[in-house]
């Protein structure tokens, strides 16, 4: 059962950060995405670049619910990125709503990844007791 949950856990994890990889059409998509001016020159390029490697990250978490073996490194690389997000937009006075909503995201997020290490210790308690 722990070992579905945590699937279903991973899959929706990792599309929400699968999701901004649609930044990579267009500037226009991207200004949506953030609520900001759409982006030109050098901030494109860092933002469509952004979008890529979060596509990247959210198709790693997505394989993970499928790949036990991938898990440790997903959920690691999960909290790097959207806890460091998070702390980052608390620095920022300045945000916008969109930032604020994807901060907020990302602290759902982070706390299903919590939910998903909780169950995997327990998986691991309970295969030790078992043996």
């Amino acid at each position: 059962m722990n070992k579905k949950v945590i699937s279903v856990l991973l899959v929706i994890v990792g599309f929400i950060n699968f999701f901004p990889v649609i930044g990579i059409v267009s500037s226009d998509v991207l200004a949506g995405l953030y609520g900001i001016d759409a982006p030109a020159g050098d901030l494109l390029i860092l933002l469509r670049h952004r979008a890529l490697l979060f596509g990247l990250l959210g198709a790693l978490i997505i394989v993970s619910a499928f790949r036990e073996r991938l898990q440790s490194i997903a959920i690691c690389s999960g909290f790097v990125a959207m806890i460091g997000f998070i702390l980052i937009s608390l620095t920022e006075p300045e945000k916008g709503e969109a930032i604020t909503s994807v901060a907020n995201i990302d602290i759902v997020a982070t706390l299903l990844l919590a939910i998903v290490v909780f169950l995997r210790v327990g998986r691991t308690t309970e295969r030790k007791t078992r043996n």
